[in-house]
């Protein structure tokens, strides 16, 4: 998991090119879930769930895929 006091994304998270995280604050960091996708291009304001797949501005949920195991 890649953590830091303002973000933080899951195990096999994938976040396209130039994509936009907003900050979270420090003790609730804005999550991209396991196994999430953030389409390039796409401004996150929000937390990812796990295996989302989010495009746009603001990024919004396009699919969910399995995380399979």
């Amino acid at each position: 998991m890649l953590h830091s006091v303002f973000a933080a994304a899951g195990d096999y998270a994938y976040i396209g090119t130039g994509a936009i995280i907003k900050q979270g604050r420090p003790g609730k960091p804005l999550r991209i879930g396991k196994g999430a996708v953030v389409g390039m291009g796409a401004v996150v304001t929000k937390d990812v769930a796990d295996g989302a797949v989010v495009v746009g501005n603001p990024a919004k949920p396009l699919a969910r895929k399995g995380l399979g195991g």
